[in-house]
């Protein structure tokens, strides 16, 4: 085993693990910091608890952690799911938690809070999911475990999901990491060396909807803490050996109900077609240093390019060939990097296949917009859908814009913005002036829809509807203004 850096005396630890609690109960509590790592701190309980909603939010240090500046740190973690503790054993639990600010907002590094409401709104669907978790194991020096110092081992071909001395290294990490799954109720399907020596894998799912990022997230925080007492380091790198080596990706499974039925496949062909109109968007929260993993040698399709196809592991997305030959079941999507967020994963992909959050059929009974957009720039965080918001923007999703108070900018209620811009009263008094037109039974609307930008024009009375009051005009010229400075910020092209 490696050689650790960390005097660590297992024998004696046993001695003390062994001790009576008294009858209390240890919860570790876990997180997400602000560099796609885990955290931990260990709160005494006075006793056993059955679920999460039992247990108390707490707090940490954010500005320790990359999640908060200094002059205003505290972080909040809320428990959402318990496991049993396989360090601990007993009644002691790991806690996972959601991030949050001191004002009650999602941390913007809590990706699980909106895609949580993804999953909620389209449970109908019953999306399935199952995570492919590529890893690198290190010596302490940082240099691949069971490599010669300052070497290579001889080609690819022998290691991948080898047996025997040479062809495979650290097995008993991986051994003692997968007992310790079992043993946390995490659905962890297997596991298997693969093609680059000292490069391993786990697979997580099927799970529904939230549960596979939660298990994901808990199984890497027990890769970690089983590879500590073993001296060595566990990397998610993408690319970890530059060169003629594999990388390490997140093989996304992805199933719906409409998938699995008889018929199945025309389901999964119409998601294909959704998937490549949103494949930069997906690249975005596919994992960073992903580029250097996706050149299409390797594996790996090309990250500049969106292909599919049968049994093909060279292709964005591989359909099984068991699932072309039945006609049903499920795609691989090989694009996510070995680092990349499961929460955001799973969310961008039921954004993409049924839309974002709101229930698309108020918007095809009623294309109307009756109440005035969001104002100011958003006081609030992120969302995993836009991780680069703009704000200062029009509810124009063709999904989200009649049934929701949601920025189409950053996914949080328009409360949260500040109100205050005078560059959007004069469209706020346009839009009013439209209400009052319309609640008077003056004239007539017409929506016009420009691909998938879109603007009002409001008629009054005598100018039929190829007409229009000059503030309706102008209102509209000033909301296509923004429209444009919208999609050119985002780069949004609809998303469903």
């Amino acid at each position: 085993m490696a050689e650790s850096t960390t005097i660590s005396y297992t024998a004696n630890l046993m001695k003390y693990m062994k001790l009576d609690q008294k009858g209390s109960v240890l919860a570790e509590y876990i997180w997400i910091d602000g560099s796609n790592g885990v955290r931990s701190k260990t709160k005494t309980l006075p006793g056993p608890v059955k679920g999460p909603e039992e247990l108390s939010e707490w707090n940490f240090d954010g500005s320790s952690t990359g999640q908060a500046p200094g002059d205003n740190s505290d972080v909040y973690i809320r428990p959402v799911t318990i496991f049993p503790d396989p360090f601990r054993g007993g009644d002691n639990i790991l806690v996972l938690c959601e991030t949050w600010d001191p004002d009650g907002s999602p941390n913007k590094f809590n990706y699980r809070h909106e895609a949580k409401r993804l999953m909620e709104a389209n449970a109908k669907h019953k999306p399935w999911f199952g995570l492919e978790q590529e890893y690198t194991l290190l010596g302490p020096d940082g240099w691949p475990y069971g490599w010669p110092k300052n070497g290579f081992p001889g080609p690819q071909g022998p290691y991948y999901c080898g047996v025997g001395t040479g062809k495979v290294y650290c097995r008993d990490i991986v051994e003692a990491h997968y007992k310790a799954c079992i043993y946390a109720g995490i659905k962890i399907a297997g596991i298997n060396a693969e093609v680059m020596p000292a490069q391993w894998e786990f697979q997580v799912g099927p799970c529904e909807g939230i549960e596979l990022g939660d298990h994901l997230w808990m199984a890497r925080f027990l890769l970690h803490r089983v590879a500590e007492e073993f001296g060595a380091k566990i990397t998610f790198a993408p690319k970890p050996i530059p060169g003629d080596w594999n990388g390490a990706g997140l093989h996304s499974n992805c199933s719906t109900e409409e998938m699995r039925k008889e018929g199945g496949m025309k389901h999964i062909e119409a998601a294909m077609k959704k998937l490549e109109q949103r494949h930069e968007d997906h690249i975005l929260v596919y994992g960073e240093g992903n580029r250097e993993r996706l050149t299409g040698q390797h594996e790996t399709g090309n990250i500049d390019k969106f292909t599919w196809g049968v049994a093909d592991r060279g292709s964005s997305i591989r359909i099984p060939r068991q699932c072309a030959a039945e006609g049903k079941g499920y795609f691989e999507d090989r694009r996510p990097a070995s680092n990349a967020d499961p929460y955001q994963i799973t969310g961008i992909t039921i954004e993409t296949l049924f839309g974002g959050l709101p229930d698309g059929e108020s918007f095809a009974k009623n294309l109307q917009m009756d109440y005035p957009p969001p104002r100011g720039p958003c006081a609030h965080k992120n969302s995993f859908m836009t991780p680069n918001c703009a704000c200062l923007r029009f509810m124009i999703h063709p999904v989200k814009a009649s049934s929701s108070f949601e920025c189409d900018g950053c996914g949080h209620h328009a409360s949260f913005h500040k109100m205050e811009n005078l560059r959007e009263e004069e469209v706020v008094r346009g839009w009013k002036e439209q209400q009052e037109t319309k609640r008077g039974g003056v004239g007539g609307e017409v929506l016009v829809l420009e691909g998938r930008k879109r603007r009002r024009v409001a008629g009054r009375e005598g100018e039929g509807r190829d007409g229009g009051a000059v503030e309706g005009r102008e209102a509209g010229k000033v909301a296509a203004g923004h429209v444009k400075e919208f999609t050119a910020m985002m780069g949004w092209r609809g998303g469903t």
